[in-house]
């Protein structure tokens, strides 16, 4: 079993499983859990029940004017991460066709050009959301394992693996201000697109940018990626593609095994400075 097999097998079933069990046990808890009665009598001339918890359902989507200024920033990051994904996952017609395909349904798709602007800004505001969370002292102390494993589950798949989410808290470890995480954040993703191998291919750089480009954990993993879909038989399969293609036959041919070794060496070492770094601002 390979990884293009194993993600739309067990891993896809795996999540579903995990997903129905999730919502059932929220519904469980939403209709059958012992809910304290509502003593409060209803004020005269009030909107009706149904009426006033439809107007709460919108008047809390914005903070409130006392509250606006310190959170602002927050919610309006919330909205783009969540809308972004949401665009992404159910506009997009690469996602739709895999929906088509596994339940039978499908709708129109959004603009590609739409669909990839709302990703990047999802996953800017995510990085952004997890950089406040970080620096931010009060967030800080409050942040626990599920609020750092949700963020995870959400950004997984806007970023490249595990290894663009070690890379972020890195980076989010080494800053002390949110504009200094600003400024990093272009040093940082520029040179995973620049030197990944799919702007420019490899073989086309100069010999100390190709030397520099191995240490580029996003090259790996679009060399391993194309090795599972098996890009040199669809390269070969289209002739006038082949005669200018500069991939040639050595770059997409990266086992499996060897990319997740390879990414999870860039995972364990961004992680560990991670560790290093928060570890010594603890003791100052």
């Amino acid at each position: 079993m390979d990884l293009l097999d194993f993600a739309r097998g067990p891993a896809l079933q795996g999540s579903l499983v995990i997903f129905i069990v999730g919502v059932l046990w929220r519904l469980f808890g939403l209709f059958f859990l012992h809910h304290r009665r509502d003593l409060n009598e209803p004020r005269h001339g009030g909107l009706a029940p149904w009426w006033g918890s439809v107007k709460t359902v919108f008047t809390r989507m914005w903070p409130r004017r006392e509250f606006r200024e310190r959170n602002t920033y927050s919610t309006v990051l919330g909205y783009v991460s969540h809308l972004g994904l949401a665009i992404v996952v159910f506009g997009g017609a690469f996602h739709l066709l895999f929906i088509r395909d596994l339940f039978g349904v499908s709708w129109p798709a959004l603009p590609t050009a739409f669909v990839y602007l709302s990703g990047v800004l999802a996953l800017i505001a995510f990085i952004a959301l997890l950089i406040r969370r970080i620096t931010h002292p009060v967030l800080r102390l409050l942040s626990n394992f599920d609020d750092y494993f949700s963020w995870f589950v959400a950004v997984a798949p806007l970023v490249t693996g595990l290894v663009a989410v070690g890379m972020g808290l890195l980076v989010s470890a080494a800053v002390r201000t949110e504009d200094q995480a600003t400024s990093f954040i272009p040093l940082v993703l520029i040179p995973q697109l620049l030197f990944s191998g799919a702007i420019v291919a490899v073989a086309k750089m100069s010999e100390p940018v190709q030397s520099l480009s191995q240490v580029i954990f996003a090259q790996w993993s679009f060399a391993g990626a194309g090795t599972a879909i098996d890009m040199n038989a669809r390269i070969a399969a289209d002739p006038e593609y082949a005669a200018v293609s500069a991939y040639g036959t050595d770059f997409f041919d990266v086992s499996a095994g060897t990319t997740l070794l390879i990414l999870g060496a860039f995972l364990v070492a961004f992680l560990g400075a991670t560790a290093l770094l928060l570890r010594s601002r603890l003791k100052q």
